[in-house]
């Protein structure tokens, strides 16, 4: 039969594993967030990209006509 000591032990080594598990996860999830933010920065200066370029073609446009 297991004393109470044994049991403590069993108890704390199964919070310690939890808490190890949460970690990895929080880590893994700010990996993931500043994946994110790359991906929208990037994004956004291909927008703007892309706007500075419309914005050329209506001023070449109505200089041609």
């Amino acid at each position: 039969m297991a004393g109470p000591t044994t049991v403590n032990a069993a108890i704390m080594r199964e919070r310690e594993r939890e808490v190890f598990q949460i970690a990895k996860g929080i880590d893994e999830l700010s990996q993931l967030f500043k994946s994110i933010s790359t991906m929208v920065i990037e994004q956004g200066t291909i927008l703007d990209r892309i706007d500075y370029n419309m914005d050329n073609v209506v001023m070449k446009t109505e200089g041609g006509v």
